[in-house]
């Protein structure tokens, strides 16, 4: 069985023209189109919408969502400090100790650091 195109004489063989139209009808968007899954129905979208919705309001609620460190700092995070202050800071006890999730896994409660936000804030 080919692998890819096989030139026979200077010219594509039978086999490579199948295998060339094959690659290239996978590249066609009308194909690609009709291989799609079907819809989901609007009721079945609408539940998971309302399920979705409901839990990011408990967890909004109760202020249990976790974030890990480049969530917190640098950049993208919410604190505008190095990861050694970021470390000294709980040394101080000014910040809470993380949840370890696992063996190279830390997180912490956005509350936590949110109230932390507040609290220098306030000074």
């Amino acid at each position: 069985m080919a692998r890819g195109p096989i030139l026979a004489g200077g010219k594509l063989c039978s086999s490579a023209r199948s295998f060339a139209n094959q690659k290239a009808s996978e590249l066609n968007p009308e194909a690609i189109l009709m291989r799609q899954r079907p819809q989901r129905t609007a009721s079945i979208q609408d539940k998971e919408r309302g399920a979705a919705r409901a839990l990011g309001e408990d967890l909004v609620r109760q202020r249990e969502v976790l974030v890990r460190l480049p969530q917190i700092i640098g950049d993208g995070g919410i604190l505008p400090v190095s990861r050694t202050t970021f470390y000294s800071l709980i040394a101080q006890g000014k910040l809470p100790e993380p949840i370890k999730l696992g063996p190279r896994i830390s997180c912490w409660r956005l509350a936590d650091i949110e109230k932390f936000i507040d609290e220098a804030e306030e000074v």
